[in-house]
């Protein structure tokens, strides 16, 4: 009975001393396990809170998309209407001189009905003469229309034979081209800079040619229209 009370004592014995590492061992799987579950939980958190910051910059990009495209549609609105504006200004500009200039034809008209003695030159050539008073230097700042037209008609200036036109209202023409009748009798100091052309009927020369023209005696011989444009840089005769 000893012997068999001792071993079952120490049966009893190792039993129980097993336990504590059977309770620590589930202990540590429960916590392990209860861990991982909390682990999980906070990646699926994260992962939700990514997605709603990814999903709050898709849409604040699109909002800022959508207002730069607005923006952009704004001031492409505001730039037609300030063109329209300057083309209906420039309009209303050109209308107002048209009306306020005589016509060119009614210019030429109301000089040659005056009967304005012909100039000693021109005796012999009254058709000649008239048909050159009757010419209009125009001046066009846009090719593809009539806003901003400006014409001069020779038969307004002072001396239809020799006269400059007056180019202060053509833009900027004025400052690197000067434009006359008549011919070039030598260097003008004011047109140093500027390129010269020059409207002369045929007859003005051939009359002085012995004289202030003789530098055209050259070309006569091939000069065959009534009138003539004769342009050139500025230069000492």
């Amino acid at each position: 009975m000893a012997l068999v009370g001792i071993v079952s004592q120490y049966a009893l014995a190792s039993d129980n001393s097993s336990l504590p590492s059977l309770i620590d061992d589930g202990t540590f799987e429960a916590r392990r396990m209860a861990n991982m579950i909390n682990s999980q939980s906070i990646s699926e958190k994260n992962k939700g809170d990514s997605d709603k910051i990814k999903g709050g910059e898709v849409r604040n990009k699109t909002k800022r998309e959508g207002a730069e495209k607005r923006t952009a549609e704004v001031e492409e609105q505001r730039l037609e209407e300030a063109k329209r504006y300057a083309d209906e200004r420039k309009q209303q500009e050109a209308q107002k001189l048209e009306k306020a200039q005589p016509a060119p034809t009614a210019v030429i008209e109301q000089t040659i009905q005056k009967g304005s003695s012909i100039p000693a030159i021109a005796r012999g050539y009254e058709e000649l003469y008239e048909r050159f008073l009757r010419g209009v230097l125009i001046y066009k700042p846009n090719k593809g229309n009539d806003i901003g037209r400006i014409d001069l008609p020779i038969a307004s200036l002072l001396n239809p034979l020799e006269s400059m036109f007056d180019l202060s209202r053509c833009g900027d023409a004025g400052q690197y081209l000067s434009i006359s009748t008549g011919y070039r009798k030598g260097k003008v100091a004011a047109n140093s800079s500027k390129y010269e052309v020059w409207i002369v009927p045929k007859f003005v020369v051939e009359s002085e040619i012995g004289r202030t023209a003789s530098h055209y005696r050259d070309i006569m011989s091939t000069w065959s229209a009534p009138f003539d444009l004769s342009s050139g840089l500025d230069v000492q005769i």
